[in-house]
């Protein structure tokens, strides 16, 4: 029999390793004795919030960045590709797509959820401020953001690692990148990303959220 924890749980998979030392998985959320689930809404009333406050029944999500955000790669139902702007790999399939899917298809009825995606593939910090920033407005809500993987060097790392596969050419990428982290290139782009979300808040309203998403390793190197 499967081992029940707070008489809720059943561990479906024990003594998994990971780079921390060892967990369980579990088939359900574990939560405290007397704990209640409430209702979800997207924001609580403030007097804080002013005239810009969104509307507790609307939830406009923006995406702004890189490949990463835009959805190099994805697929939709069907499994094929489905680019709305194939020149970006812009995909309502990118992971801020599936999650403003996920909201709508979890609050059906409860909140109006509107997704719009500028993100765009090979974009350098430039990109954002110019194509890009001017899709945060009064009436945006959420913003995920994905930047400065391209101003460090990965749309130059992708060819020789991973298209053309030339282990040389790769090896130099990397190392050229790992530089730019390493001088002055990193306390310029930490001030440049503050500055950007910065600007990106000044262009919404006061209770705006702002995702700030990082980068997966690629390999052992990269």
């Amino acid at each position: 029999n499967p081992t029940v924890l707070n008489g809720t749980a059943s561990i479906i998979m024990p003594d998994v390793l990971a780079n921390n030392g060892v967990m369980h998985l579990v088939n359900s959320v574990i939560l405290p004795a007397g704990f209640e689930l409430k209702p979800r809404v997207a924001y609580r009333q403030t007097s804080n919030f002013g005239q810009h406050h969104p509307k507790a029944n609307r939830l406009n999500i923006v995406a702004l960045g890189d490949s990463f955000v835009a959805g190099n790669g994805a697929r939709g139902p069907n499994g094929q590709r489905d680019y709305t702007n194939a020149l970006c790999y812009r995909s309502d399939s990118s992971w801020p797509g599936l999650y403003a899917t996920c909201v709508a298809k979890e609050n059906a009825g409860g909140i109006n959820v509107q997704f719009a995606n500028h993100a765009c593939a090979g974009s350098y910090m430039s990109n954002i401020y110019a194509k890009q920033l001017s899709g945060i407005t009064s009436q945006t809500d959420l913003v995920f953001l994905s930047v400065s993987g391209n101003d460090y060097g990965f749309i130059d790392t992708v060819p020789p690692c991973y298209t053309v596969q030339n282990v040389t050419a790769c090896k130099e990428r990397i190392e050229e990148s790992k530089e730019l982290m390493k001088g002055d290139m990193k306390g310029d782009m930490k001030g440049m990303i503050v500055q950007l979300l910065l600007d990106i808040r000044a262009a919404g309203h006061s209770g705006m959220k702002i995702i700030l998403t990082g980068y997966p390793y690629f390999g052992n190197d990269a």
